[in-house]
């Protein structure tokens, strides 16, 4: 089974080349040529979920946005219809459930 994850990042100018828009076309081929099982992407701005979903159309896509009402930045996967069945089930949002620590110094994350 091979598994991959793409983290999209934000649209912003600052990225330069890095910015999604950019890269979007070589992340799709890059898609095509491996054909991975299972996709996961960070950092999907609705715009960017609309181009995955459209341009992969042999991946089921399961992921909604964040915000209150479920759109906004999202984290979905995808998987091959060809190699998996959805079973639909249930989401859960953890996010009122633990607090997050943002790391200020990266040295501290590996101590």
């Amino acid at each position: 089974m091979k598994i991959v994850t793409f983290n999209l990042r934000m649209e912003t100018a600052a990225d330069g080349p890095h910015r999604f828009t950019a890269r979007r076309d070589a992340i799709i081929d890059r898609i095509r040529r491996e054909k991975p099982d299972i996709l996961g992407f960070q950092e999907a701005l609705p715009e960017m979920y609309a181009y995955l979903r459209e341009r992969l159309p042999g991946y089921t896509f399961v992921g909604h946005g964040r915000s209150e009402r479920y759109r906004g930045e999202a984290n979905p996967i995808a998987f091959l219809r060809e190699r998996f069945d959805f079973a639909p089930g249930r989401l859960i949002v953890l996010r009122n459930i633990c607090e997050a620590t943002a790391i200020r110094d990266r040295a501290e994350a590996f101590l």
